[in-house]
């Protein structure tokens, strides 16, 4: 009887992990997704989407990942991610570029985003802001064209800062489509989002009726937005329209997915010009604030929260150092990652995870 256990076991271990769940997803019905700023760090976070897309290829060839999600959030680098992982198609015989050629639209830009000039280091040490934002801003512009927040096929909020109160400013789908004079341009709301104090000057964005107040990036305030995101899940979910028959949202029915950047403003910006100390207040605040999230997150969600974050070897990284053999190390950071996440078959987990959710989505139709 000990040897027919003993070569059963394997067996019996392989079926079970193919099993969905469902202790705890019969009780999942909504799905989010946030992002992290961090720069050029932010290309990790990018590369673990492909993975997480290419495994749920596996299961659905033709579903694309921002389907899976009924929010999707980001803050500096992983607000403009956010906005690209949901753009509409260009044409309706069309697709949107994909995640992998997003990749290739990012490093291509790379030196357009982070100009590397002994120049922009006396300027900035004089007027507090090291680059022009005019050939980053011309990029923003080729890359979202017209489009606007009521464009995008998911709902999304991308976190800014306002610089005279230091309070986050959120930009959202939801709100754009209720009132017009929110509905800002998407390049308008990637611009705000990475006005990173010591890189670019700080934003304001317009409509034809309503200006917001001027932004600087939305680090400054919160790193992680999956509070925000899961506020506005179980908000929104009142609404039939958004909860297409599910039950309406609680803690115990959200997974949050939280990609993290682990930005070190100490490590990244020690040059900042006329206002030194500055950088190491806020990192101390922003690391505080982003501890508080992440902890609040997995007290109120339990198992429903995954926070995936590099190795520690991302802390080398600057995140506005954007030679040739930094993202070559950017490379190597995010194979690391999603091996290890393979290996513990946490990448095919989420990926079955987030399948469950869209069909419990769309079975009321």
């Amino acid at each position: 009887m000990k040897k027919i256990l003993f070569f059963l076991l394997p067996i019996l271990t392989f079926f079970l992990q193919l099993t969905p769940l469902k202790a705890m997803e019969s009780r999942v019905e909504y799905a989010g997704l946030s992002i992290d700023g961090g720069g050029i760090r932010s290309l990790v976070s990018l590369k673990v989407l492909i993975a997480l897309e290419d495994a749920i290829h596996e299961h659905a060839p033709k579903k694309h990942l921002s389907e899976m999600f009924d929010y999707i959030g980001g803050t500096s680098g992983g607000g403009t991610l956010a906005l690209a992982l949901t753009l509409p198609p260009p044409m309706p015989d069309q697709q949107p570029p994909s995640l992998g050629e997003w990749l290739d639209i990012f490093i291509g830009a790379k030196n357009v985003i982070f100009p590397k000039s002994r120049k922009n280091y006396i300027k900035q040490f004089f007027w507090g802001s090291r680059y022009s934002p005019k050939q980053y801003e011309e990029h923003l512009k080729n890359w979202f064209g017209p489009l606007t927040l009521s464009d995008l096929t998911t709902d999304v909020v991308v976190t800014s800062t306002q610089l005279e109160t230091q309070k986050p400013y959120l930009f959202t789908k939801e709100k754009a489509i209720r009132d017009e004079k929110y509905n800002f341009l998407l390049r308008d709301v990637a611009r705000a989002t990475t006005a990173v104090v010591s890189q670019y000057p700080a934003y304001r964005v317009s409509t034809a009726t309503f200006s917001t107040p001027l932004l600087i990036d939305g680090c400054i305030s919160f790193i992680n937005s999956s509070q925000f995101i899961v506020n506005r899940i179980m908000k929104n979910s009142r609404d039939e329209n958004f909860r297409k028959g599910r039950e309406v949202a609680t803690h115990n029915n959200i997974y949050m997915l939280s990609l993290g950047g682990d930005v070190q403003i100490s490590d990244t910006n020690k040059n900042t010009g006329n206002i030194w100390l500055l950088p190491y207040f806020i990192n101390h605040f922003r690391e505080g604030a982003n501890d508080g999230v992440n902890h609040e997150m997995k007290s109120l969600l339990g198992d429903n929260y995954k926070r995936i974050v590099p190795t520690s070897e991302i802390e080398k990284i600057k995140y506005d150092d954007a030679t040739d053999e930094v993202i070559i190390k950017i490379d190597e950071v995010g194979k690391d990652l999603i091996n290890k996440l393979k290996s513990k078959g946490e990448i095919e987990d989420t990926a079955r995870k987030l399948l469950y959710i869209y069909d419990r989505k769309n079975e009321h139709y």
